[in-house]
């Protein structure tokens, strides 16, 4: 069953996309300078735009992890979506990559070699087996409007893990990727914006449902992303009285483990 009503979806796909546009043309002017700084700024304007146009409650929390918990799913932020009236939600993750050279390379002190990436997506393959909804967002620095290979000329390319891990052999591996990879895979994927997959997500395409226990138990144990984007929406949200929102009972519980967010 999908989340949310038919509008609320649509005008979900529209905002985030409108968000991604207007970050990728800070990137473009110097004033986000790397992938972390995008994300960071990325589901922040996600949370304000949403905040404004829609009955919908968006939370962004940004975490501080242990060293051994930073690679543990090979992704830098998750998006938690939930409907209180069907008492469902799905999780996304994306890992981020902006389109400086040589993004992907062999790592350092590794035998036998393998590639950067293919560890992260390696590693994406056991979030992605428990129902996580999950792709790779390609930030682009050019102007919006400039067309570069295959990917979208406004805001960010994103790739379904499904299909990043079925290409450039069994993951880890050694196989460096480059930007023609990309290219490829966006040249054979339906649909490649943000907006357009978190849509998906909605509408049971991507990922599998889960119920508040499922996101209960996930969240007790501190998801392992640097950034998270709670969307909460349902009839308790857009009432405007006061809830148990999941967002801030997990910041609650972040703090009882001394674990930073602003």
């Amino acid at each position: 069953m999908a989340l949310f009503d038919h509008q609320i979806r649509d005008s979900l796909e529209n905002l985030i996309n409108v968000a991604d546009v207007e970050i990728r043309t800070d990137f473009n002017l110097g004033y986000v300078v790397d992938e972390n700084d995008y994300t960071s700024n990325l589901t922040a304007h996600i949370r304000r735009i949403i905040n404004t146009h829609l009955p919908l409650r968006v939370t962004t929390v940004s975490q501080k992890l242990p060293a051994h918990a930073e690679q543990v799913l090979g992704a830098d932020a998750c998006i938690v979506l939930i409907d209180h009236d069907r008492g469902e939600c799905k999780l996304c993750l994306f890992e981020a990559k902006t389109d400086r050279n040589n993004w992907d390379y062999l790592k350092p002190n590794k035998t036998p070699k393998v590639s950067h990436f293919s560890t992260q997506l390696a590693r994406q393959v056991n979030p992605f087996n428990m129902g996580f909804a999950i792709w790779e967002q390609f930030y682009s620095s050019h102007a919006n409007g400039q067309a570069i290979g295959n990917r979208n000329d406004q805001g960010s390319t994103c790739i379904l893990h499904s299909n990043a891990i079925a290409h450039n052999g069994t993951h880890p591996n050694a196989n460096v990727w480059t930007d023609q990879d990309i290219d490829n895979l966006a040249l054979n994927q339906l649909q490649t914006t943000m907006g357009s997959l978190v849509k998906s997500v909605c509408e049971c395409n991507i990922g599998t449902p889960k119920s508040f226990r499922e996101l209960d138990d996930l969240l007790k144990d501190q998801l392992p992303v640097e950034h998270l984007l709670f969307i909460e929406g349902g009839k308790v949200v857009s009432s405007g009285e006061e809830f148990q929102s999941t967002a801030q009972v997990y910041i609650i519980n972040c703090s009882r483990k001394n674990i930073g967010h602003p």
